[in-house]
């Protein structure tokens, strides 16, 4: 009951509270001194809006041979419960929100060239519209429900 913001006493006309807990339902729905209901003295507690939850842009580095693999199986899991999720990759496709990101060549030994000029499209493409950015890799699985809970909080 109080988690709804209601509170667990009523008043009586003299503005005191008076525990109504050990009451049944018949007792308190029937009870009334002057015409009132004792449902009509409920105190309700205002409680603060709840916060909005954030909003997540999710981007993973890929690369173009992955496109009908794994990047659709984070697309049919938890890529979909991103606010946005984007693939940097070596090939545009629109179909899988893919973009290009350019570096001299895709591969294990310029993973971190990949990173930086990544990171640094998202930022000047999304930096002001997303309240956290997620980097993962397509072997990532993510449960956003508790992420944003926890971002929230």
């Amino acid at each position: 009951f109080e988690a709804f913001g209601y509170s667990m006493e009523t008043l009586d006309e003299d503005r005191k509270p008076s525990n109504i807990t050990s009451a049944g339902k018949e007792d308190i729905c029937s009870s009334s001194r002057n015409d009132r209901k004792v449902l009509d003295k409920i105190q309700i507690n205002h409680l603060l809006p709840v916060s909005p939850a954030p909003k997540i842009l999710c981007y993973i580095p890929t690369i173009s041979t992955e496109h009908q693999g794994k990047v659709r199986e984070v697309l049919d899991t938890w890529g979909k419960r991103c606010d946005k999720l984007v693939f940097l990759s070596n090939a545009t496709n629109d179909d899988i929100g893919a973009v290009t990101v350019n570096i001299t060549e895709d591969n294990w030994a310029h993973l971190w060239e990949k990173g930086r000029e990544g990171t640094q499209f998202i930022w000047e493409t999304y930096g002001n519209d997303y309240d956290w950015f997620l980097k993962a890799d397509l072997d990532t699985y993510i449960i956003m429900e508790n992420l944003k809970a926890y971002l929230a909080s």
